[in-house]
């Protein structure tokens, strides 16, 4: 306001100024966040004629906020989408206004973007073992994971597949693994894993010797421990020496497998009417080794025959040809000539009737040989759809000693094979493998329109990889999965268009 007066001091007239106000105000709006992006569809600026208009509005974030996306002024509905951000970080993002090359206004905008979508659980857990299994959802992401697969150290990725498998650990330490993935953004990239919120401690070690031997012989002694190791653990075995033998003379040690809570073992080449003592131990692949308590055994003063022990394990059928079968053996007073698995197919009668011990006079019976007190062996040119039964076996100079039967059957042949494709449009889906690299598989497509649905996976059925394709007219399409370094193995291409279906069987050498 500017006023006058006289020379008495009496007001004689006033005038007002106006000025146009410089910041704008607009409605507010909602930004949405995904994984590597902040994207809004609803924006529309408050323009008022009577404000002065800025030269441009823009929205400015990134490092130092080098990266800019420009808006019209203009009460219009706009659309951005802000690109370049890392999952599951927090974002500034300015609304800033110019004016000659100056901000006449500026506000600050917070948000989240979303997570990787990753989870993990505990699964079995023992001292010394553990199992984890872990997921991504994939329904709605755009991050470029270039990795996936299991941290041990939160750094690194060095372990793949949905499912986690650690042996030899220490006992009594922490679980630190976690699902992991490896994103790039840009040149760089940035490690996300989750761990279940509640850590684990792995159970205490027990070692508890029987104090005597389950057997003896004069030079050969069965000996034995109980525990709460699992089977698989390998690290496990005796410690023994005799029993008069000087401190300075090292003992002698010898892995031995533990079966159903019970480690067992076989001293061999011992001297007759002789005692000897022994312990237990366990060694985790740090190096680190456990023992339960000494206890001792005498020999016999003449030989003395017992059996060995033999167990066979459950098969696993890879597809409808091959399957691999397991089982351990300890060997018993004599040497052993001879040790393997012994398989036949299996006929109405062993199904419908109780049946005998099969023996080796059936001329259907094949044997593959097989060595080490845990023993494996793959069964190739098996026929599709069979059931067949499998046993392992030891034989000595006092015959032969078998395992349980154990019972398996291969699947159906549902593998097809890679499919040659010519560029003309046919009626039905086909699809051809036609590149396999250390992380891709490239694959081509043709006789169908619709949208195409194509996963990898392991003959287990465990997905490895998976993508879409969008419906098209085109005669031949091309489909690429990035399948993070499979390891050597079977796998199997499934490609369906909700009509038709394909399955290709992958051998990854």
């Amino acid at each position: 306001t500017i006023s006058a007066k006289d020379s008495h001091g009496n007001k004689v007239g006033s005038a007002y100024s106006f000025t146009k106000k410089t910041a704008s105000l607009f409605k507010s709006f909602t930004l949405y966040s995904g994984q590597t992006y902040v994207a809004s569809s609803n924006i529309r600026l408050n323009v008022d004629p009577e404000m002065e208009q800025p030269d441009e509005c823009r929205f400015v974030y990134g490092p130092s906020y080098t990266k800019s996306c420009d808006l019209k002024y203009s009460d219009e509905v706009q659309s951005i989408k802000l690109t370049g951000f890392w999952p599951s970080t927090t974002v500034t993002l300015k609304y800033q206004e110019l004016k000659g090359g100056r901000v006449t206004y500026s506000k600050e905008y917070y948000i989240m973007t979303e997570g990787m979508g990753l989870s993990a659980e505990f699964g079995k857990i023992t001292p010394t073992s553990y199992t984890m299994t872990g997921s991504r959802n994939k329904t709605s992401h755009d991050a470029e994971v270039v990795d996936e697969g299991w941290t041990l150290d939160r750094e690194t990725i060095t372990r793949h597949g949905s499912t986690l498998h650690v042996t030899g650990c220490e006992p009594e330490s922490y679980i630190y693994a976690g699902y992991a993935v490896m994103v790039k953004n840009g040149s760089e990239t940035k490690l996300y894993y989750y761990s279940p919120s509640k850590s684990k401690q792995l159970p205490a070690l027990t070692l508890e010797t029987v104090t005597e031997a389950k057997a003896t012989s004069n030079t050969v002694a069965l000996i034995c421990a109980t525990t709460n190791i699992d089977d698989e653990e390998a690290n496990t075995g005796f410690e023994w020496r005799r029993y008069d033998a000087p401190d300075l003379v090292p003992s002698s040690k010898a892995n031995c497998p533990v079966v159903d809570g019970v480690m067992t073992g076989a001293l061999r080449n011992l001297s007759s009417s002789t005692y000897y003592k022994f312990r237990p131990f366990y060694k985790a692949e740090s190096g680190k080794t456990w023992y339960g308590e000494w206890s001792a055994f005498g020999t016999a003063d003449a030989y003395v025959y017992f059996d060995p022990t033999v167990r066979t394990y459950a098969a696993v059928c890879h597809d409808e040809n091959s399957a691999t079968v397991s089982g351990f053996i300890i060997a018993g007073s004599d040497d052993i000539k001879e040790q393997g698995f012994e398989y036949w197919k299996r006929d109405d009668a062993y199904a419908t009737t109780k049946h005998a011990t099969a023996t080796t006079d059936d001329n259907t019976h094949q044997t593959v040989v097989a060595t080490g007190q845990r023993m494996s062996a793959v069964l190739q040119n098996l026929e599709p759809n069979t059931t067949y039964i499998v046993r392992a076996y030891v034989t000595t100079e006092h015959g032969t000693t078998y395992g349980e039967e154990q019972i398996f059957s291969t699947p159906y042949s549902t593998a097809i094979g890679e499919v040659e494709l010519d560029e003309a449009y046919s009626d039905h889906l086909a699809a051809k493998v036609t590149k396999v690299g250390d992380n891709e598989l490239h694959l081509a497509i043709c006789g169908t329109a619709r949208p195409v649905a194509i996963r990898l996976t392991a003959v287990s059925g465990i997905q490895m990889a998976a993508t879409t394709l969008g419906s098209s007219l085109e005669s031949t399409r091309h489909a690429c999965l990035h399948t993070n370094r499979l390891q050597p193995g079977m796998y199997l291409l499934h490609v369906t268009d909700g009509q038709d279906a394909q399955t290709i069987r992958i051998a990854i050498k």
